[in-house]
């Protein structure tokens, strides 16, 4: 979130979100995001997360909680054609 302290932004501002690193993390975070997931499945759903630091500006234990795991506008921001595509590209430095 770098760009953010450089430049505040909404999440409304976003259009697309590129996640670069090594292949791992597709497979162990591409799981495509579920309108009624439990915390178990979206520690590992990186369109989830994206959404969740989108609205927020970082991920918090308490998005993993209650209505935190429903929240209609985190599911929108997270589901296809989704803003938060895990990419296979290795990041610099990886």
């Amino acid at each position: 979130m770098a760009l953010r302290r450089q430049r505040p932004f909404g999440a409304d501002e976003v259009s697309a979100v590129n996640v670069i690193g090594p292949p791992l993390i597709k497979r162990l975070c591409g799981r495509l995001d579920i309108p009624s997931p439990n915390a178990n499945y979206v520690y590992l759903c990186m369109p989830f997360i994206d959404a969740k630091v989108l609205l927020h500006g970082k991920i918090d234990l308490a998005h993993y909680r209650g209505p935190e795991l429903t929240d209609p506008v985190t599911h929108e921001l997270a589901t296809p054609p989704c803003r938060a595509k895990p990419t296979s590209r290795r990041a610099p430095g990886w």
